[in-house]
């Protein structure tokens, strides 16, 4: 999944995710992390979105950051980590292209 978001125009747009358990285990009582890391898709974020959005229900969740124009112009990957005690599962969810 890619996503663009065009700040240089003076877009604020949220990017994000939707997530499902695939054995239908209820994650609404999870928490996430959002953040853009590096473009490798294997570098995770440094820092995570301070403030995700985070719509649970059952076995799905969409989780999103907002984009603006304090985030630099570039390619990232875009990762969303789930807190399933005592798990926690970092996962590379997709591209977000900021121009």
């Amino acid at each position: 999944m890619s996503q663009l978001v065009n700040v240089t125009a003076g877009a604020v747009e949220y990017v994000g995710a939707v997530l499902t358990e695939t054995t239908g285990k209820d994650i609404s009582g999870d928490t996430f992390d959002i953040g853009l890391g590096g473009w490798a898709p294997s570098t995770p974020p440094d820092t995570w979105a301070a403030e995700p959005v985070v719509e649970a229900s059952g076995s799905i969740a969409t989780v999103k950051m907002l984009i603006d124009s304090g985030t630099a112009v570039g390619s990232y990957s875009l990762w969303v980590r789930a807190h399933d005690t005592p798990e926690v599962v970092p996962l590379n969810v997709g591209r977000v292209d900021v121009e």
